[in-house]
């Protein structure tokens, strides 16, 4: 630390100001006409390392052409880095439809060997996979040593082709709550099948808004799922369904448009809908599924969400067992939005990052 910095402005300012969250400074690496790489260690009495192949903390393996240099911070090692480095650039794959009606999955997946959990994350309503900062949040993630999974809903709207764009809005008008669980089972049970080639000890999910209610309604069917988070969740979907009077109508006209201002776009319901969620209500309330998850469960939340009361983060805390709250003074997206054109988070969304990283790396 320095002297006199208040709130360590000055050293984050020195240190981490080049790279999200990194520790960044100007020591020198010197490539050899034999191969090996010269680092000139200046922190330490200019000690000088000489090296064919550098194998980190991680225990990774990295060549000569592994730069530029980065420092651990928090385990005070020194390090050749690549943000990009073997499996770092995220993998694309899908799971194929098993029944006449499902309809496919597509995913990415940012996965290290070393590295043993892994991380599932669901977006939320009326959005997908690469939604505004959902990418840099991804490499966030795995710059913590943590493999980071995400995907889009079978019937979000988008299509294998189209997957940033809501071109498929038949799909859209059949989608439910029943489907979307069941589409994180594929993810989870295709994991599992070890098409992929991974290894992990722990599964940890992360859902936002609608994506954190079926996050935790996916603990009931899988029982590795040993942390929960939720970002901005849905406690009750029973009680985002219109009054009687709007049910009514739209039993009626048998489909329900909701606007999306971002798009311009009349988004399609069924009245079917809400007939799945009544028949099938006890698997899909929410309640019921934390009190019998016996992970550990993460309730994040936006002071000034307007969309999701903050009454829900502390219910859902309150139904699970080993829970804690994380309040932040920001919105229902944590400052993001789509599109996102910067290279860093923003600062809330950022926060909430680290906190959940935090809790995910915790014994």
């Amino acid at each position: 630390k320095f002297w006199n910095d208040k709130n360590n402005i000055k050293f984050k300012s020195a240190y981490f100001s080049n790279f999200l969250n990194t520790w960044y400074h100007g020591d020198y690496a010197e490539i050899k006409k034999s191969g090996d790489i010269e680092i000139i260690y200046t922190i330490d009495a200019g000690a000088r390392y000489y090296i064919k192949k550098i194998i980190t903390n991680t225990d990774t393996v990295f060549d000569k052409k592994r730069t530029p240099v980065y420092q651990d911070f928090k385990k005070g090692l020194f390090y050749i880095y690549d943000i990009d480095w073997g499996d770092a650039s995220p993998k694309e794959f899908k799971s194929e439809p098993e029944n006449i009606d499902e309809l496919p999955i597509s995913a990415d997946i940012k996965y290290n060997s070393n590295y043993k959990n892994l991380v599932i994350f669901c977006h939320g309503y009326k959005g997908f996979k690469d939604w505004g900062c959902w990418n840099i949040v991804s490499d966030l993630f795995f710059s913590k040593e943590l493999n980071f999974l995400k995907f889009n809903f079978s019937h979000n709207g988008t299509t294998l082709s189209e997957q940033n764009k809501f071109t498929d809005l038949e799909s859209f008008s059949k989608n439910n709550y029943s489907i979307e669980v069941n589409d994180l089972s594929r993810v989870i049970n295709y994991i599992n099948s070890n098409k992929l080639n991974i290894n992990y000890e722990n599964i940890y999910i992360i859902g936002h808004s609608r994506g954190s209610g079926i996050a935790c309604l996916s603990t009931q069917y899988h029982s590795n799922i040993t942390k929960l988070v939720s970002w901005a969740g849905v406690a009750s979907f029973k009680e985002r369904f219109p009054d009687d009077k709007e049910l009514k109508e739209w039993r009626k006209n048998g489909t329900r448009y909701i606007y999306n201002s971002r798009t311009e776009q009349k988004m399609p319901h069924l009245y079917e809908f809400y007939t799945d969620f009544i028949n099938n209500e006890e698997k899909l309330t929410i309640k019921t599924a934390l009190l019998n998850f016996k992970g550990d469960f993460l309730s994040c939340y936006g002071l000034l969400d307007q969309v999701i009361p903050n009454k829900y983060a502390f219910d859902m805390a309150k139904w699970a067992t080993k829970s804690s709250t994380f309040g932040i003074r920001t919105n229902h997206t944590f400052g993001s939005k789509h599109p996102w054109n910067e290279k860093q988070l923003p600062i809330h969304l950022n926060e909430i990052c680290l906190k959940t990283i935090d809790f995910l790396k915790s014994d």
